[in-house]
């Protein structure tokens, strides 16, 4: 599988990123991911071996594959950075420091926890809605009792 060079930034090269972190893999025998067979700097190209015989979806895997899959991932989780740094150093590759995340993912990080905040409120609300209706409905004085005392128990955290 031919690989061609895209620029994510003015001075990281994914196609470089890609044949190192597929080196590191290899040198860990991590044998789940492609190999990068040839990679050519000036030309811009990484050719990377294929594996599998068909992209996986989730939808098609059976549940002794979706072991395998996720033994896989494990393995590759297991590794550090400190094993990746200490590899560059080994084979004289050149690496960033992870960057740290900017403000937008931790803007990105307190709109999800609003939105969360908000959907439980929301929760609430239905569920207080949902028990004042049934114990209007019914004629059973202990059905309607319950659900009273649920709907109390509902809080609902205003801000």
């Amino acid at each position: 599988m031919l690989r061609k060079k895209k620029e994510i930034s003015d001075n990281q090269d994914t196609l470089e990123n890609e044949r190192k972190i597929l080196k590191f893999l290899e040198h860990n025998e991590i044998d789940s991911v492609p190999k990068s067979v040839k990679y050519d700097s000036k030309q811009s190209i990484n050719i990377i071996s294929f594996v599998g015989k068909e992209e996986v979806t989730v939808n098609n895997l059976e549940l002794q594959e979706l072991t395998k899959w996720t033994q896989n991932l494990a393995e590759i989780h297991k590794l550090t950075f400190k094993e990746y740094k200490e590899f560059c150093r080994q084979e004289n590759f050149s690496f960033e420091k992870p960057k740290k995340p900017d403000k937008k993912l931790e803007s990105i990080e307190k709109d999800f926890e609003e939105e969360l905040q908000k959907t439980k409120t929301m929760r609430h609300v239905f569920n207080i809605t949902w028990c004042l209706k049934r114990a209007e409905k019914t004629e059973d004085k202990g059905k309607r009792q319950r659900y009273l005392e649920f709907a109390k128990k509902q809080k609902v955290e205003e801000k």
